[in-house]
């Protein structure tokens, strides 16, 4: 039986920005523009959060989406 390696499923940043680009009938370059206005921490500086002990807001009935509060 043989394993794919751990990385065989990733995508480049460019493809990402594609499909996001065609997922929401944007253009790359518009996704780019929008992603510059975000603050994106590198993973080094991501927080891990454990999602089986992570406490959620409640989403009061909408179907499990989280709104911002």
């Amino acid at each position: 039986m043989s394993r794919e390696p751990p990385d065989a499923d990733m995508i480049s940043d460019e493809e990402l920005t594609e499909l996001l680009a065609d997922a929401e009938g944007a253009t790359p370059l518009e996704i780019e523009r929008g992603a510059a206005k975000l603050d994106i921490a590198p993973p080094e500086r991501a927080t891990i959060v454990d999602v089986d002990k992570a406490q959620l807001p409640d989403d009061e009935g909408r179907g499990g989406k989280i709104h911002d509060q």
